[in-house]
């Protein structure tokens, strides 16, 4: 009788460790009678748990119909079925990780393309990027998920395979993660400043514009402004020999235009948001910024590919916010233009006077620019 009470108390206390620590439950085997509670009351709960994750993840899968894996998340700040390697850089956002999957993850490309083409097949996930930020400070990461969605299959946009919610071994924190293509060569910016004066050859400065008016195209297709077009948010992702540019980095987006789907956006239109140094004249005297602002930034960027520097530099004895004041009274308040390099050939000058004219009604669109000179060559041989 004693002997039984001991081994009946022994199996509760079992039981409310093993309820604690649910990953032991596939690991343990406890030898219990049919006939005790606590042991039908472990496996009840682990059941309608397991049930209920299951369930949740497969309608999440059905709502959003691209990412078909992991279904909870481990300890440690890595999914199920992916790990984090090395960090690939941070923000005000939060952080992005290089990670590979320990577990087949299975990309599902919905038949329904929604304006950005292909669909209907399915591929591997095996080396992402994770953008990550603490799930109190998440509304951004969240509001790219569901921008990025939306322009899905775009070649020339950063494709988005997932989100999922990640614990931290350190601090306990829990984390909202993007699973992101990665795109092996970086970002534009480290490229020209990697290659300096004088900057990218006028073969590649015309091959990645391509890459970005092609992206805007779409991107301004489905009513959204990007708001921070600038090299950094240009990543160069790997094709064949060479690298096709992509569009990175929609924390900032907004829409300004009626979605194709009658959707309204929830953000506020008249909030400006940016990069200074990039930003449009109508915006920083006005604070218009709608898709042609979107066309300034991308005059800006391709200036500084071809010159290997930002543009508007300021003196170098003022302080941060003197340089920052001193900048955007010379974008919105003064007839000052860009300087361009000396050699650059007739239609690059074209274009981007196309680009960075200060009149609203003169600047084209990227609808336009798409069938521009500049951009017309031959892309069978990308290097």
């Amino acid at each position: 009788m004693v002997e039984e009470e001991k081994r009946r108390l022994a199996i509760i206390r079992r039981s409310k460790f093993i309820l604690q620590c649910p990953r032991l439950l596939s690991r343990l085997n406890p030898p219990l009678s049919s006939s005790s509670s606590s042991s039908v009351k472990i496996m009840t709960v682990t059941k309608r748990a397991k049930q209920g994750s299951n369930s949740n993840w497969q309608a999440a899968c059905r709502r959003r119909h691209f990412l078909k894996g992991a279904v909870k998340s481990l300890r440690g700040g890595d999914g199920v079925a992916w790990t984090r390697k090395h960090n690939l850089g941070k923000g005000s956002f939060g952080f992005v990780s290089f990670a590979t999957s320990r577990a087949p993850i299975i990309v599902c490309h919905d038949d329904d393309d929604g304006g950005g083409g292909g669909g209907g097949s399915d591929s591997v996930l095996t080396n992402f990027a994770v953008k990550s930020a603490e799930v109190s400070m998440s509304s951004s990461l969240r509001r790219e998920t569901k921008i990025l969605w939306d322009l899905k299959l775009s070649p020339h946009v950063v494709q988005s395979h997932g989100d999922e919610m990640t614990q931290s071994r350190f601090d306990n924190r829990t984390y909202y993660n993007i699973l992101m293509e990665f795109c092996e060569g970086g970002s534009l910016a480290k490229w020209i400043k990697k290659l300096g004066n004088p900057g990218l050859s006028e073969y590649h400065v015309r091959l990645f514009a391509r890459d970005m008016v092609l992206g805007l195209v779409h991107v301004h297709s489905r009513g959204y402004v990007h708001c921070d077009i600038k090299p950094s948010n240009i990543l160069l992702a790997r094709d064949g020999d060479g690298y096709t540019a992509k569009i990175a980095d929609f924390g900032l987006a907004k829409r300004v235009a009626a979605h194709p789907n009658g959707e309204e956006d929830d953000d506020e239109l008249g909030a400006v948001r940016g990069t200074y140094r990039y930003m449009a004249p109508e915006t920083v005297s006005h604070r218009v910024q709608d898709q042609y602002a979107d066309i300034w930034a991308l005059g800006c960027t391709v200036l500084e590919m071809m010159t290997g520097k930002p543009l508007w530099d300021s003196q170098a004895d003022l302080s941060h916010d003197s340089q920052i004041k001193d900048i955007l009274q010379r974008i919105g308040n003064s007839p000052e233009w860009p300087e361009l390099p000396s050699d650059i050939s007739r239609d690059g000058k074209d274009f981007l006077e196309r680009c960075l004219v200060r009149s609203l009604r003169s600047r084209w669109s990227a609808e336009m620019l798409i069938h521009h000179p500049f951009l017309s060559l031959d892309l069978t041989a990308r290097s």
